[in-house]
């Protein structure tokens, strides 16, 4: 079993990696958004410095004021990868959990994002990409863990409203029937519709 004194310099170099310290160092202190955890930028207002959190959240809110020289600031594509679409999966899983009893987060080692009813009975695979026929041409590639499922549904994300997630689910459920991809296309709203109910 490893303990932290083991761990430590293990992960030093990859947390540093991860975590850079700022380009360039304010002599002030600076801002963390109360929503996110991301820098305020001290514009007139001020906001927060991450797009995703602007698109959710109209003002920014300020959490605390943190010294400058002690930041670490989570690498960008982390955040664009990982961080951002985590989050949407987590918010999901626990909306759905509320609802009924049956919901498997990543089950099978991470083969989908999120597991409804039996073994392999419904599989959502959550997806935030910005261009809808980039992500066509992903699963048109390979359909991933969503193949072992007797539904695959690809549910995309709304990216700030309602109407401008359906717009981009209309958009991919277009690309997948041109390109024959045998998957369901939904948004978190009507995963939530569809299947918010008790189990």
């Amino acid at each position: 079993q490893l303990d932290t004194d083991t761990l430590l310099p293990l992960l030093g170099p990859l947390v540093h990696e991860m975590y850079p310290a700022l380009v360039s160092t304010p002599e002030t202190p600076v801002g963390r958004c109360g929503h996110c955890g991301s820098l305020i930028e001290a514009t007139d207002p001020p906001h927060c410095s991450s797009a995703r959190c602007r698109e959710e959240h109209d003002e920014a809110w300020v959490r605390d004021q943190v010294d400058p020289a002690e930041l670490r600031v989570l690498r960008g594509e982390l955040v664009l990868f990982w961080v951002n679409p985590g989050r949407e999966e987590l918010r999901l899983y626990e909306a759905l959990k509320q609802r009924r009893d049956d919901v498997t987060l990543y089950p099978n080692q991470d083969e989908v994002d999120i597991g409804l009813g039996g073994e392999r009975d419904i599989g959502l695979d959550l997806k935030d990409y910005a261009s809808m026929p980039t992500l066509a041409r992903r699963f048109h590639r390979e359909l991933g863990g969503l193949a072992f499922y007797r539904r695959g549904i690809v549910v995309v994300t709304d990216r700030g409203t309602r109407v401008r997630g359906q717009a981009r689910r209309d958009q991919l459920k277009e690309k997948f029937e041109e390109l024959r991809i045998p998957l369901e296309v939904m948004t978190v709203h009507d995963v939530l519709e569809a299947f918010g109910g008790q189990a």
